[in-house]
């Protein structure tokens, strides 16, 4: 599973350690499955039994974050608890290009929620449900290990992508502004 950006705030890997941590533990995942996070400068608390599963990357420009997410992750992870809602992350946008599966730990019933269901890009579950972030886990874990993939709506992620967004928004604003 792989992670691009930053932790702050609110906005920490905890829950989600803590649900692999168990996993592995339980046997559940095999032991050498790993957690690559890249690009956070933030100090992190992994618990003991998963220090030597989970691999912090320094930094690195777009397009290499781009190219680990795509070539060296099976799975890719967002977060954001309970709280603001109606908030897309940058980061859902650069995930649902590369046809892995997204596990986000958000309210599933805001925005991020809405957008996985209609593109069948992944699944959401309560950043604070740990046996949720488990059970995603290892339905992931299940994807991964029978080669299988999500069968996305193709047509509604072009439609995320940034070109499209902006001309949405130039057309709105064309119609919605008066003429100066």
């Amino acid at each position: 599973m792989g992670y691009i950006g930053q932790f702050y705030d609110k906005i920490k890997p905890d829950n989600w350690f803590h649900a692999f941590s168990e996993l592995i533990s339980e046997g559940r995942i095999p032991k050498d499955s790993i957690i690559k996070i890249i690009g956070n400068n933030m100090k992190i608390k992994i618990p003991d039994n998963i220090i030597n599963n989970v691999f912090e990357i320094e930094s690195v420009p777009h397009d290499e974050a781009i190219r680990i997410s795509t070539t060296e992750v099976d799975v890719l992870v967002m977060i954001h608890p309970l709280g603001r809602k109606g908030v897309y992350s940058g980061k859902i946008f650069d995930y649902l290009a590369t046809n892995k599966p997204i596990l986000a730990l958000y309210d599933p019933d805001d925005v991020v929620g809405d957008l996985l269901r209609e593109t069948r890009a992944g699944f959401t579950v309560k950043e604070s449900d740990i046996e949720g972030i488990k059970s995603m886990i290892l339905k992931c874990y299940s994807i991964w290990k029978n080669r299988e993939v999500l069968p996305r709506d193709w047509n509604k992620i072009k439609q995320c992508r940034r070109f499209n967004q902006t001309k949405i928004l130039l057309d709105y604003l064309s119609e919605h502004l008066p003429n100066q």
